[in-house]
């Protein structure tokens, strides 16, 4: 994937909710080897010891506290709010990330995870996250193989594709059997 930035939009920045900052700097040195370098304008935040509040104070705060932010991942959205399936809270958190975009011009990922029995977005969170997303994407895994296939989409979509983890822990695109998404 190759994404182009505005030249005043340029820094990158990756919030994690959930992981230890062990296995964030892991997220980041791949991020380093998949491009080559360590980048200058990438920066990584744990926000594990934080509860939720806090960690979506630091997030808001962060985003209009800094300038030139062109593209945010928050890995654990859910970690935003005390419960998955309370509506007034996930429709506050949706209406911040479009808040945000709007007012800041920039783009927000959001990783969440999916219903283990029907592949859907976890709580009404991820129903509300769903609805106001511009594309949402879904990682199946199956043996060593995982495949993205666009679940939902407002503009162009792509083709599904797979991936493994190679030796060095870096993903790398594989042929593998792209089964259909049950939604499809």
């Amino acid at each position: 994937f190759i994404g182009h930035l505005p030249e005043n939009q340029r820094r990158v920045v990756f919030f994690d909710t959930e992981q230890s900052t062990f296995h964030v700097q892991k997220v980041c040195k791949r991020v380093a080897k998949l491009i080559g370098h360590v980048p200058n304008n990438f920066e990584s935040y744990s926000l594990r010891k934080f509860n939720p509040a806090e960690r979506l104070e630091r997030i808001e705060a962060f985003i209009y506290e800094n300038e030139g932010l062109g593209f945010i991942v928050i890995d654990g959205v859910r970690d935003l709010v005390s419960s998955i399936n309370d509506e007034p809270q996930s429709t506050f958190i949706t209406s911040k990330l479009l808040k945000w975009t709007g007012e800041r011009n920039i783009h927000i990922i959001c990783i969440l995870h999916q219903n283990k029995s029907d592949n859907n977005a976890r709580g009404h969170i991820g129903t509300e996250l769903v609805n106001k997303a511009e594309t949402v994407l879904s990682v199946t895994k199956e043996g060593d193989f995982s495949t993205v296939q666009v679940t939902e989409s407002r503009d162009i979509s792509s083709s599904p594709f797979s991936f493994i983890i190679d030796t060095d822990g870096l993903p790398m695109i594989a042929d593998a059997p792209i089964k259909k998404n049950k939604r499809e």
